[in-house]
């Protein structure tokens, strides 16, 4: 299974994306980078996907909003909305983060990581034009071509690993700290690009993540529904 990580930014140039297989219970990562345009970090997705026929492609960023917001359509200024800010900046993923590992994602519906989420969906958007690629919701049976969202942080957490510090830019030693308590393979290049910047390491993590989607060892939504409309984060 090829398992790709985007670490997604409203600057390419902060854009990490990697690439790995999951070979039985090794997961085994080949390249990692930063982006350097737009263009090319959809070629770049694109042709990693078009290369097999089953692969993951995990984003860290919202791939929805809550759906409180849907009011908005239909809301006058000087009008009170009638729900409470937090079910309404935040979708119930993030609120079932919070409750698991006591860390809340930043509130797509309040947050400057709402411009995040619409480059990531714009990403998507445009590598679809080159290779299909459907939203995922089936762990533990991943077939064809599918997109998760993910949140690096909770993948740690979920592995007694603190998420504290690592995204300095001096931060190389946590970085390589932190590779060496993952169960990986990484060639000595990209295992010195994650240990430079954030980005790679967080595109690495991303695979981490599939990884997790892949084997099924993740925490699944009791509202299917409700997740389609907003989105889920896989950990």
């Amino acid at each position: 299974m090829r398992l790709i990580g985007l670490d997604c930014a409203t600057a390419p140039q902060k854009t990490g994306l990697a690439v790995a297989t999951l070979a039985g219970s090794g997961l085994t990562v080949h390249d990692a980078c930063v982006g350097r345009t737009r263009g090319d970090i959809v070629d770049t997705l694109a042709a990693w996907l078009a290369a097999s026929a089953d692969a993951v492609l995990a984003l860290d960023a919202p791939l929805g909003w809550p759906a409180p917001m849907g009011r908005l359509a239909e809301h006058r200024a000087g009008d009170a909305i009638g729900v409470a800010p937090n079910d309404f900046f935040r979708r119930e993923t993030d609120r079932f983060v919070q409750r698991t590992i006591r860390k809340t994602p930043l509130d797509v519906g309040a947050d400057r990581i709402a411009r995040t989420a619409h480059v990531a969906l714009a990403t998507l958007a445009a590598v679809r034009q080159h290779v299909p690629v459907q939203i995922g919701w089936t762990p533990g049976a991943a077939a064809g071509r599918q997109a998760i969202e993910v949140y690096p942080a909770a993948t740690l957490i979920r592995r007694g690993l603190s998420p504290r510090g690592y995204k300095a830019p001096d931060a190389g030693a946590r970085r390589a700290e932190l590779l060496d308590a993952l169960d990986l393979e990484i060639a000595p290049a990209v295992r010195e690009r994650a240990q430079a910047t954030d980005h790679v390491f967080d595109a690495i993590l991303c695979c981490v993540a599939a990884a997790d989607y892949v084997r099924g060892a993740v925490q699944s939504p009791d509202d299917p529904t409700l997740a389609r409309r907003e989105g889920w984060i896989w950990f």
